[in-house]
């Protein structure tokens, strides 16, 4: 958590603060990034771009709306869906039957699913999927939100996401004896 000593800093321009801020942000924003982009070069350009535009626009920042976090969470997301959209990589249409099948080792078929396991079925599930499901269960954003960020339909955004649930647990769950941390 950012102290609003350090954001006032920011604001009035203080590098040493930008540093401060940059150096206790940067292991969150990595961990958002990593889960919308695989390619390291790419989390790389993403994360420099957010943390331009959280310096270039912190003054915005209203801790009454929220925490820091929050509003850098958001700024970190949408860079990452731009990105995604300049680079044309965002199929938010995919048929379930269309989808490899995942499959677990077994080893973990007969343990609980690891953080590790979700965030590799995460990493083999279609893009469309991928996207809305985190924005939805691990970002929190709810469907009207969405369908602004991927100019979408709510409707599609729903769809995407019952499609993504199911194959989690076509893909993760084995005759319902895991637990996925209560996303289904």
């Amino acid at each position: 958590m950012v102290d609003n000593h350090i954001i006032s800093n920011c604001i009035k321009g203080k590098r040493k603060a930008h540093s401060v801020l940059y150096s206790s942000c940067i292991p969150y924003a990595y961990s958002i990034v990593s889960r919308y982009l695989p390619n390291s070069e790419d989390r790389k350009d993403v994360i420099q771009e957010a943390f331009v535009k959280v310096f270039r626009s912190i003054q915005k920042y209203d801790a009454g709306k929220g925490t820091f976090n929050l509003w850098l969470r958001k700024i970190v997301v949408n860079e990452c869906l731009m990105f995604i959209r300049k680079n044309k990589r965002l199929p938010l249409l995919t048929s379930v039957e269309e989808v490899p099948e995942f499959q677990l080792s077994e080893e973990v078929k007969h343990n609980q699913l690891t953080k590790r396991d979700i965030e590799n079925a995460l990493s083999d599930m279609p893009e469309g999927y991928k996207i809305v499901f985190m924005l939805n269960v691990i970002d929190g954003y709810n469907h009207g939100e969405i369908s602004k960020m991927l100019n979408i339909k709510k409707e599609t955004s729903r769809s995407q996401l019952a499609r993504a649930k199911k194959w989690m647990q076509k893909n993760l769950i084995d005759n319902r004896k895991n637990i996925a941390y209560g996303i289904f």
